[in-house]
């Protein structure tokens, strides 16, 4: 089989990459699922239940920095390897928490460091296969992170329903490392010509990257909410747990088309465009949870809140590669999901404490739109005629570090 940039090979790594998201993201999205037993069993108000879920995603997003770059050096298998392990560890660890803080250690600490060592390099890897198909290909490989979160969290509910969550847990351990290192097999590192330098980049300190990172940080303080919310807020407006867990199945199956459609207009239309698309849905979204009172405002939340995901997810790697150039995705890619990790965080932890004081979602929905309408208000400049400085910051941000990786 032809080895570089858009050959055979790539699509065999898009494969795995695909087949690796599915299952870690399939695993970690699955934790509303476990929201309400683990909350009951440990006899913690929602703000502390949501830690647990802030502590991983904080890990697995802001982990990124280091394995991204890690994986350049040491080998993308072994950083890959480790990850698969440490995840497998985590859950099989919490399956046997007998108090809150050896649930967050275990669960949080194992999953947040297994998928942090999976996600950035995995997605850097795609990015750096692929030249011509590469927003296309990027779609395809997150769309997995979109089929495991329609696939993982009905199966979490009906395991932890038939077995308990103990047993769930270690269900999830012990599949979720057989089919990640099935994954490993069929990824491979980057092409020579792809690789990243490890010189200093001055591309991350322009304006544009900045802003980006700013904008990043916002809308991620949203975006994970659901994931962790969702299925409780559900459960106060009298919907089954099964069905209230298949509302974040909605989300992925959702976000698969999100990814996968601007994906493709990626390559036909500008990209910055239908990024701040993605905002805008996520906004609008966040209204219709604010004022939902029962599942079909919950399923429109869903739909909407999906499409807005899963293409803002898709299009991120895009347009890093695009305005800064692909020889150093992975370690910019890297330093933006950093943000996503702090947001990611900060979001579910703050809606808990709210939801625990108002006892009511209303607040923090409205907070959260607020917050997204910040993001796409920092980065709208750049899609007009009055936005020319900050375009030309991004140049010459990108020109400076592809010369260096040069």
């Amino acid at each position: 089989m032809r080895q570089g940039v858009d050959t055979g090979r790539a699509w065999v790594v898009l494969g795995g990459a695909t087949l690796g998201l599915f299952v870690a993201f399939g695993i970690a999205y699955s934790y509303g699922a476990f929201f309400t037993p683990l909350a009951t069993y440990f006899g913690v108000g929602p703000g502390l239940a949501s830690v647990l879920f802030s502590i991983t995603s904080l890990l697995f997003f802001c982990l990124g920095v280091v394995t991204g770059p890690l994986a350049d050096r040491v080998g993308l298998r072994l950083v890959l390897s480790v990850g698969a392990v440490v995840l497998a560890l985590g859950l099989v660890g919490a399956s046997l928490a007998h108090t809150a803080w050896q649930a967050y250690l275990a669960y949080g600490f194992g999953v947040g460091l297994g998928v942090g060592c999976l996600y950035v390099p995995v997605v850097s890897a795609v990015g750096s296969w692929f030249a011509r198909y590469r927003a296309l290909a990027t779609g395809v490989a997150v769309s997995g992170i979109g089929l495991g979160t329609v696939a993982g969290p009905p199966l979490t509910a009906w395991l932890v329903g038939q077995i308990g969550w103990r047993h769930a847990f270690q269900i999830w351990g012990v599949a979720g490392l057989v089919l990640l290192l099935v994954a490993i097999v069929l990824l491979a590192p980057a092409p020579e010509s792809q690789r990243s330098a490890t010189t200093k980049d001055p591309a991350v300190a322009s304006r544009g990257f900045v802003r980006l990172y700013v904008s990043v940080l916002l809308i991620n303080c949203a975006l994970y909410v659901p994931f962790v919310h969702l299925a409780p807020s559900a459960l106060r407006l009298g919907l089954s747990p099964v069905t209230a867990a298949a509302l974040v199945s909605v989300i992925g199956a959702a976000s698969i088309a999100g990814r996968l459609l601007l994906g493709v207009a990626a390559s036909r239309y500008r990209t910055m465009t239908l990024f701040l698309a993605c905002y805008a849905c996520t906004v609008i979204s966040l209204l219709i949870w604010a004022s939902a009172t029962g599942y079909p405002q919950l399923l429109i939340f869903t739909l909407v809140m999906g499409v807005g995901y899963g293409g803002y997810i898709a299009l991120t790697p895009v347009i890093l590669a695009e305005e800064f150039g692909p020889a150093a995705l992975s370690r910019r890619l890297g330093i933006v999901y950093t943000a996503v990790g702090v947001g990611s965080a900060a979001g579910p932890a703050m809606t808990g404490f709210i939801v625990q004081s108002t006892h009511s979602y209303a607040t923090a929905a409205y907070l959260l739109a607020a917050f997204s309408l910040a993001g796409f208000l920092i980065l709208a400049p750049k899609s007009g005629p009055a936005s020319r400085q900050l375009e030309n910051s991004v140049s010459d941000g990108a020109d400076a570090a592809v010369k260096k990786d040069s």
